[in-house]
């Protein structure tokens, strides 16, 4: 048996939900023309809800389960590790998740809000990385899209959330893909007694959010949770009037997301959890009346636990995801006005996506060996994808299909992998783990106006190991180190997904294979009672880098005045530093600082060589974040936030600018009663103008101009 076939076998044994396929099947709409996850028990669940927005105290001890995939004490993780909590949360101005990292040091995300992107620009990335070099994760549950890598921020409500746990540095040893500069995971809430919340709120530009979430315990043994959340907004005049065209419109955008979940306790030490989670994006217009998209998304995950007498645990854990995209693109008839005068839909694109994906996770400890934590896994998971290309010309003079392009293909990932948390002598912890990670991408086919054919098979092998140790110099000083490598493998958009539109075309690249990095850092935490913090240092070096070239103007389709395609650089860095500052100023007022430099560039690349040199996309020089917050005695608070961030570029030669910018933010509550609370929240509080977003696929996107938003939360029981 070939080693692909039994790695196939043995992923049929480990997915059950492999051969379950709830999709209602989506009729493509009429084109117009003209981790994994581990669970979390309810041991694991005992936090106490506020009031009014089940806000939770983290106690003395903050808790962590990302960084071993079990839980811990962040005091005995040897990492450079920050947890937003359910209270910090709700301190921001923030109407997406994405809005809440921002303000996280050596997180790098484009500086125009989620809603106002396309859904396939969501990037994230950390520590001057560039693209999608982070694996964000739900529960457990990859987050990252299946096909594209980007983040659909609105399948986590704010209100949902418990917490968020930020692991800086490679680490796919535990978690695999994606996991170059670290990993986000969100941790919601889970059900511990009856309760029923309601939001609801209105803002500038048509912004409207509304969430609902109810528990309901019906025995001791069995816990449900069902949670609701809406966001819409009409849009702000994205494109500079300098540059505005008649066809321009302000983007809408409508989300819903419902997540049920349900928790069992089988037996005192045998749990269960299931959750099904629905989204739905709607932009019927995207920066031009003909211009929309739409993606729907389901996921289904579960997890079995069985705990030992001696606190060891296995855990099977299994998730499949299904998800629909589709987006119209456009152009300016030739035989019509100047570009940008009138459009047509010159491509519609539909995308269909099964992603499967299971984890066996053994944990235990021996304390005689002073191995306080360790743990042996082995995940899998299969991702299927499809994009359908529907092309059309107007070159007779009216619009008339032209032709229907494919790319399709199949990627398999599987690994073994280990970890072992030691504390050899006293105040030294030491933490080792490593991963066997097989990759392949086959069964690939493609379709379009320059080839036809069957694509070749690629396969890979590599070994991931991480050493990190932290050494406690005085109580309150303690210094830290890390070596690792890791991995990342080319999305099936970059390999299969050929995008042309009237002002560019962007080119996908069959040809690529992963790219590896070898990184390392070394800091120190610091806990002097009322400040608190972490200063860290990085260096990451990436081989085979996965990056883009600019067309050449020989290259470009008629009309277009920008293009690129995927390639395979030699190699890029990023290098720099990251501090985080915690400080009790007074009781109840505390302020976090944040400071970012990341120096990225490209290291060598024979296929564009004007890049060398150049710092990577979208990845500002410094970060400079900073929130205060104040609570006052009866509960009422006041968070203002500063963010500046200096001038990045949105490709590799540097020809499309991105602004450098000062944004400030602020927001505020107040407890009507026990069950009521009324918030307000002003983002861009003095109307700075800049150019936010700036990929060559659309004219320059501004940022968010002042926007001010107010709502309520009620507390039902």
């Amino acid at each position: 048996m070939s080693l692909r076939r039994l790695l196939l076998a043995t992923a049929t044994v480990l997915l059950p939900f492999s051969l379950f396929d709830a999709r209602a099947q989506d009729a493509p709409p009429e084109v117009a023309i003209g981790v994994l996850a581990t669970g979390n028990s309810k041991a694991k669940a005992a936090d106490t809800h506020a009031a009014i927005s089940r806000q939770v105290d983290p106690g003395p001890e903050t808790i962590v389960v990302t960084s071993s995939r079990r839980a811990e004490s962040i005091k005995q993780v040897p990492e450079s590790v920050s947890v937003i909590t359910a209270a910090e949360i709700r301190g921001t101005a923030a109407q997406t998740v994405d809005q809440v990292l921002r303000y996280v040091p050596s997180v790098d995300l484009p500086s125009v809000n989620a809603a106002s992107l396309h859904p396939t620009a969501d990037s994230v990335s950390m520590r001057g990385l560039s693209g999608t070099r982070a694996l964000v994760l739900l529960d457990g549950i990859p987050l990252n899209d299946s096909y594209f890598g980007s983040v659909q921020w609105s399948r986590v409500p704010l209100e949902n959330i418990r917490q968020i746990e930020i692991i800086r540095g490679g680490d796919s040893t535990l978690w695999g893909n994606y996991a170059m500069g670290g990993v986000i995971n969100i941790l919601t809430q889970q059900p511990i007694k009856n309760e029923l919340l309601v939001q609801g709120g209105a803002g500038s530009y048509g912004t409207y959010r509304t969430n609902l979430y109810g528990s309901y315990i019906a025995t001791p043994w069995a816990r449900f949770g069902i949670d609701y959340g809406y966001n819409q907004t009409l849009g702000y005049d994205q494109v500079p009037v300098d540059i505005r065209r008649p066809i321009d419109r302000k983007t809408e955008d409508f989300s819903h997301n419902v997540a049920a979940t349900g928790d069992f306790d089988l037996s005192n030490s045998v749990s269960a959890g299931v959750r099904v989670n629905w989204n739905q994006v709607s932009q019927p217009i995207q920066n031009s009346s003909l211009s929309n998209n739409y993606l729907r998304i389901w996921t289904y995950n579960g997890h079995l636990s069985k705990t030992f007498s001696d606190t060891s645990a296995l855990t099977l854990a299994a998730f499949r995801s299904d998800s629909y995209f589709w987006t119209n693109n456009t152009s300016t008839p030739l035989f019509n006005q100047p570009a940008g005068s009138s459009e047509y839909v010159q491509d519609s694109h539909h995308t269909p996506v099964d992603d499967t994906g299971a984890s066996l996770v053994w944990s235990s400890s021996i304390p005689a060996l002073r191995v306080t934590s360790y743990s042996l896994g082995a995940d899998v998971r299969l991702i299927e994808g499809t994009d359908y290309g529907y092309i059309f010309s107007d070159q007779t003079g009216s619009i008339q299909p032209l032709r229907t392009d494919i790319g399709r293909g199949k990627q398999l990932f599987t690994g073994g992998f280990g970890q072992v948390s030691l504390a050899p002598v006293k105040n030294l912890d030491v933490m080792f783990s490593g991963r066997y990670q097989y990759y392949t991408s086959y069964d690939s086919f493609q379709r379009n106006a320059t080839s036809s054919g069957n694509l070749p098979s690629h396969e890979t092998y590599s070994f991931l190991p991480r050493l990190s140790v932290r050494y406690h110099l005085t109580p309150q000083i303690a210094i830290r180190a890390a070596g690792y490598e890791a991995f990342r493998a080319p999305t099936e958009d970059q390999l299969y997904r050929s995008i042309v539109t009237s002002t560019g075309a962007f080119l996908s690249n069959a040809k690529l294979f992963p790219e590896k990095l070898k990184g390392g850092e070394a800091g120190f935490d610091f806990d002097f009672g009322r400040i608190t913090g972490q200063v860290t240092g990085f260096y990451n070096h990436i081989d085979n880098l996965l990056t883009s070239r600019n067309l050449t103007p020989a290259e470009l389709p008629a009309g277009a005045f920008f293009g690129s395609q995927n390639i395979n650089a030699g190699s890029g860095e990023s290098r720099g530093m990251e501090l985080e500052a915690h400080y009790r100023i007074a009781n109840g007022l505390n302020a976090i600082l944040g400071y970012t430099y990341a120096d990225s560039p490209i290291t060598s690349n024979s296929i564009d060589p004007a890049s060398v040199g150049l710092q990577q996309i979208m990845v500002p020089h410094h970060k400079v974040t900073l929130s205060i917050n104040y609570v006052g005695a009866n509960g009422w608070r006041i968070t203002p936030q500063l963010r500046y961030l200096s001038k990045q570029w949105g490709d590799s030669d540097h020809t499309l600018p991105i602004d450098g910018h000062f944004v400030a933010d602020l927001t505020g509550s107040y407890p009507l009663t026990k069950r009521v609370e009324v918030y307000g929240e002003l983002q861009n509080l003095f109307n700075k103008t800049y150019i936010g977003f700036n990929d060559g696929a659309s004219p320059p996107q501004l940022g968010e101009p002042l926007s001010v938003f107010g709502g309520i939360r009620i507390r039902l029981f």
